[in-house]
């Protein structure tokens, strides 16, 4: 990530602070604004994977095969999270099945996670599908039911459940939900 935005954070970070979601929860856009109110640099990481290797995280996989992008993933984590000044760090929802980025993200952030009903989620990738949009990374394709995601986003959850904070997104992003994550960052102590 370069600095050409020229942050200027109306707070210091003690630790990088990491949301992550299924695919249209909501924690991208929550990502986004939360810096946006606070100052603090950004790091998506699926952006920053597809800038390495130039080109879309689907058509990598394709290529490359999920192992390879796994070791880039965590070769640009080990990287973000370490970044100083810390910042926001918005995580692809398979990130913490990776057992070394879950290492990573445990030792090095405070972890918010945005959930919304499994029906929204539904609702958005098959939308995807008939606009014949390519599929989103690791989710099952084609959609028939919305009883193939039940072991897909199971296993994701299983992997964000230690996170410091659980938000259910039950009518979208609002005003109080970026409230609440800008007065839980984890900021420095100063004294």
């Amino acid at each position: 990530m370069s600095d050409y935005y020229g942050y200027h954070p109306t707070i210091t970070l003690a630790r990088s602070f990491a949301v992550i979601g299924l695919p249209y929860s909501g924690h991208r856009i929550v990502g986004h604004r939360l810096s946006a109110l606070t100052g603090l640099p950004l790091c998506d990481l699926d952006r920053l994977v597809e800038h390495e290797v130039s080109c879309s995280l689907h058509h990598y996989i394709s290529l490359a095969g999920e192992k390879k992008y796994q070791e880039i993933e965590n070769k640009i984590l080990q990287k973000t999270v370490n970044r100083q000044p810390h910042g926001i760090v918005i995580l692809g929802d398979s990130t913490l099945l990776n057992q070394e980025n879950l290492r990573l993200v445990k030792d090095n952030c405070d972890l918010a996670h945005l959930d919304c009903a499994l029906k929204r989620i539904f609702q958005r990738l098959k939308q995807c599908e008939e606009k014949e949009q390519p599929p989103q990374p690791f989710v099952p394709y084609p959609l028939q039911s919305q009883k193939q995601l039940l072991s897909w986003s199971k296993e994701r959850e299983e992997s964000y459940r230690f996170a410091k904070h659980k938000l259910f997104l039950k009518k979208g992003i609002n005003q109080e939900i970026l409230e609440f994550l800008q007065e839980n960052l984890p900021t420095e102590t100063t004294g």
